[in-house]
This record gives C-alpha cells, sequence and structure tokens, in this order.
C-alpha cells in the first residue's frame, strides 16, 4: 500500500465526505487551477485514506488497474464526471440555481448504479449496510461517495451548505450563527482579506 500513501491530497474542510470530494480541485477554470486527481490511482489513494476501502481490495483494485489501463482509465473518468456533477448540483443549491440536465443524469445514473450494489449483512444480530463484493469492479470506490452525497442532498443539513467565494471549495457551515464564509479563515479569508487591503491602498493612490 506504500504507493497509495505517499500520494498527497489536501486538508479536508468540507465537514462532509462528498464535499471533500468535490475539493480535491481548487481555483477551478482558473489560471491557478490545482487538480489533485490525476489517475484512478489517485482516486483509490483518496477512497482508501478516507476509510472507504479496506486495505485488501485497496490493494486488488490497484493491481487490477496496473494491470488494465484502459479500465482503469474509464473508471477515471467516471470518477471526474460524478465528481463535476455533485459539485454542480451542490453549487446549484447554493446558488437557488435549477441544476445542469447533464449533471442530473450522471449523478441519478451513479446513485442507481450504487443503490443496486448495496445490500444488508447482520453484525452481532443487527442489520447493517455494505456492499455486494465485486473485487474487479473498478468503480466500486465511487459508491459511498455517491449515497453519501444523496444522503446530504435529502438531508436538513442541505441549506447549510457553502462555496467558498475565494477557491470555490464546498463545505457545511456549522458556525453559530451560519455565517461562515470561507472554507477557511486562515487561508482564503486571509487572502481575500488581503486582496481587499491591497485594492484599498490602490484607490487611495489613484
Amino acid at each position: 500500500m506504500n504507493d497509495l500513501q505517499t500520494i498527497p491530497f489536501p486538508v479536508r474542510l468540507g465537514g462532509h465526505l462528498a464535499l471533500d470530494f468535490t475539493n480535491t480541485v481548487e481555483f477551478q477554470h482558473t489560471e491557478d487551477a490545482k487538480e489533485f486527481l490525476h489517475s484512478y490511482q489517485h482516486v483509490l489513494a483518496w477512497c482508501w485514506k478516507s476509510a472507504l476501502l479496506p486495505d485488501a481490495l485497496a490493494e486488488n483494485f490497484r493491481h487490477i488497474a496496473a494491470a488494465d489501463p484502459a479500465q482503469a482509465e474509464a473508471a477515471f473518468q467516471s470518477a471526474l464526471a460524478l465528481r463535476h456533477a455533485i459539485k454542480s448540483l451542490f453549487v446549484a443549491v447554493t446558488q437557488s440555481a435549477e441544476p445542469a440536465p447533464e449533471a442530473q443524469t450522471i449523478f441519478k445514473t451513479a446513485v442507481t448504479s450504487a443503490e443496486s450494489h448495496r445490500t444488508i449483512e447482520f453484525v452481532n444480530g443487527r442489520p447493517l449496510w455494505t456492499w455486494a463484493d465485486e473485487p474487479d469492479n473498478l468503480d466500486r470506490p465511487l459508491w459511498p461517495i455517491t449515497l453519501a452525497a444523496m444522503e446530504l442532498f435529502t438531508s436538513p443539513q442541505l441549506e447549510q451548505v457553502r462555496q467558498c467565494p475565494n477557491c470555490g471549495w464546498l463545505f457545511v457551515d456549522t458556525s453559530r450563527n451560519r455565517t461562515r464564509r470561507w472554507c477557511s479563515m486562515e487561508v482564503c479569508g486571509s487572502q481575500m482579506k488581503s486582496k481587499r487591503q491591497y485594492q484599498r491602498k490602490l484607490a487611495g493612490k489613484a
């Protein structure tokens, strides 16, 4: 698992699994854009580090991806499409806008697929959700993310989803007065404050 351990990822500030997944790219659609998912191995590493996969299954997927680059690339593109769809839907919520039809279709298909692989097992006499064993399905790491997004969409917490006006990351606002603006006051909040101060200085010299 050493290959997966060494892949770097951003700090998790979203407060929710699905939002943290969308935050694997920052400053999207700008010249400062920074991508953290560059291959299927990166997707796999992120999911494994998020405790969505047991070690043995993650290692199995790693070997399959290495042996079948075409299959791995297809699964990687599916992951990027899902990430874009989830983010588009949540951003639409923050803007009280209608989500793009393509994003709706991609997410609906992903939810249907994930639900079809979910099953129930009894552990110590208690029923628990789990996943049907599909050790060769490279889309398996995305199923928990998809259903986590669906659960957030249908929960009261949806009203607390915000988008950082600086980097574009999504987060759940758990502040007491629901007035949190930035994904991180220490980073984005400080950057925006510095920009405003610089703009005021320029205006004063004009």
